[in-house]
């Protein structure tokens, strides 16, 4: 059975949960990660969408906690103003 999600242990940002998913309005494949974001947002999730499930999970094999970190940051970056 294949794997469905993984948590990356983050120094800088905590947990990360990734999930190799479909989105739940068009059922087309798609790639979650959640995290705890600023106190003021709580959870924040990030949902990267593909046009094949063979995509999505080639992507999801491939992801490792550089990747997570760096999409991560990118939202909070953005949450904090760009800084």
């Amino acid at each position: 059975m294949k794997d469905f999600c993984k948590i990356f242990n983050s120094e800088k940002y905590g947990q990360i949960l990734m999930v190799n998913d479909s989105n739940d309005e068009d059922g087309k494949p798609q790639v979650s990660l959640s995290f705890n974001c600023l106190k003021e947002f709580g959870v924040c999730s990030v949902n990267l969408k593909f046009y094949s499930f063979d995509d999505a999970d080639s992507a999801f094999e491939k992801f490792d906690i550089e990747m997570a970190e760096y999409k991560v940051k990118e939202v909070v970056d953005s949450l904090e103003g760009g800084s």
